[in-house]
């Protein structure tokens, strides 16, 4: 029926199967089917693997703990060495970082906001524990955490929050938290599902403050908005 209405037809009859008569001209056209990309066919995998009776179980366990997310999320500093364009598409940068000496990779779509340049040194936060998953071809091993909010035309503005000069590896915890036994390898729908925003430029959850070795992180630019 779609292809039918690309020549301004409203139905077809089985013996009009094959024949020319009627076609004329196009009148419009459209995608008939979307491309899967390498990232959606992750999550897909990873959301409907298992029987459903699993996949109920694995919501269950994955459920956020709040508002004591140390339990859920596992955020610690990284330094970024190297920040380069992805291949394979406009808005993304593969990143390289250094965590406690242990190298790895996230792919984050910071080109709208932010030059290779103006990362290249640059001390931030980073979900550790999120299951690695392929962005346009590149595996992600993480996310760098950005707060962002709209302007006065309704833009969108990201601010990558800053880590100082906190070493790599340090946790970022809420107020009042210590560091446990790290937590498990999470989806991200279900970091996603952590309470996490920018309150008067605090970066906070549930009320509590983040914090890196007892100091709170704050934002500079974004005074109010989401985190992520």
């Amino acid at each position: 029926g779609k292809i039918l209405s690309f020549f301004g037809l409203d139905g077809v009859s089985w013996q009009d199967i094959g024949a020319e008569t009627g076609l004329t001209k196009v009148v419009k056209s459209e995608v008939l089917f979307t491309k899967l990309e390498d990232d959606t066919i992750y999550a897909l995998r990873e959301r409907y693997s298992g029987s459903q009776q699993d996949r109920a179980g694995a919501a269950v366990s994955e459920k956020p703990e709040p508002p004591g997310f140390s339990h859920t999320l596992d955020l610690r500093v990284a330094l970024i060495v190297k920040a380069e364009p992805h291949p394979k598409a406009d808005k993304l940068f593969i990143l390289t970082l250094e965590i406690a000496g242990e190298e790895r990779v996230i792919v984050s779509g910071l080109i709208p906001h932010y030059t290779a340049e103006e990362l290249m040194g640059k001390r931030v936060i980073v979900a550790y524990n999120l299951k690695p998953a392929k962005l346009r071809g590149v595996a992600s091993q993480g996310m760098l955490l950005a707060a962002s909010d709209k302007d006065d035309q309704g833009r969108e503005r990201v601010e990558v929050l800053d880590a100082g000069d906190a070493p790599t590896g340090t946790p970022a915890l809420l107020s009042g938290e210590e560091a446990g036994n790290p937590p498990k390898e999470i989806t991200i729908e279900a970091f996603m599902a952590v309470p996490l925003e920018v309150k008067d430029y605090q970066v906070q959850s549930g009320g509590a403050a983040l914090c890196l070795a007892g100091k709170p992180v704050r934002a500079t630019i974004i005074a109010n908005g989401g985190v992520g």
